[in-house]
């Protein structure tokens, strides 16, 4: 679960400085946009968003995390072990929870 979660939530909780590493959900935080998902839309987005249809050529063209679906979980993937090991040295790990609760 830390690991998933760490990994994922570091990757579009940033507010990257550039545009072509603009997120769907980066836009939830910054414009306020009605599609909530991490960076692929859901059906009902793809239908009925009216930020879907504002900015998704924009994304499309300009973000590599948009154009190239896979990439955001692919990057998170490779932020786990970050995520996990400072989890670990800060002594907030689960493993360490575990071991203080018995």
């Amino acid at each position: 679960f830390q690991m998933i979660y760490t990994g994922a939530n570091i990757v579009v909780h940033t507010m990257w400085p550039h545009a072509y590493l603009l997120q769907w959900h980066t836009l939830h935080h910054t414009v306020l946009a009605d599609v909530y998902n991490v960076n692929i839309p859901s059906d009902y987005d793809v239908h009925f968003s009216k930020d879907f249809k504002k900015y998704d050529a924009v994304l499309s063209e300009t973000s590599l995390f948009v154009r190239y679906k896979w990439l955001s979980d692919a990057f998170a993937g490779l932020l786990m072990p970050l995520g996990v090991g400072v989890y670990h040295m800060m002594g907030w790990g689960l493993q360490h929870v575990m071991k203080d609760s018995m």
